[in-house]
């Protein structure tokens, strides 16, 4: 799983091992989602409980914080991944750390149903 500690003690080890990084792209499990601990495939049930890091990820060093300690060591760029819903399934409508939003649902052209 992905943390703050580890993704700067993964960036001290190639720089020893003089591999020149000049960016990082955090994958999928930095976000804090309806389970923290979901991965191996059981992330894709899960939704995005707020705006902010994983807090059982990211408990000993924020996001912010390891970002801040990556550029101080060299590296220009950390990038996010994130899904376009918010996460696989969306948003959790009852996160207290969520903007109040309604349910939108997509109605798509029949002509794309038809290419499915």
């Amino acid at each position: 799983q992905v943390s703050g500690t580890k993704l700067v003690d993964a960036a001290i080890q190639l720089q020893k091992n003089q591999v020149p990084v000049r960016w990082m792209i955090l994958d999928d499990g930095w976000q804090h989602t309806t389970n923290d601990h979901a991965n191996n495939g059981k992330q894709w049930t899960q939704r995005l409980e707020s705006l902010r890091e994983s807090p059982t990820k990211f408990h000993q060093l924020s996001l912010k914080d390891t970002v801040s300690t990556l550029h101080n060591m060299g590296i220009d760029h950390v990038w996010v991944w994130h899904t376009l819903a918010g996460y696989w399934m969306g948003l959790n409508p009852t996160s207290p750390f969520l903007p109040t939003s309604q349910l939108q649902y997509t109605h798509f052209p029949t002509g794309i149903m038809d290419n499915d």
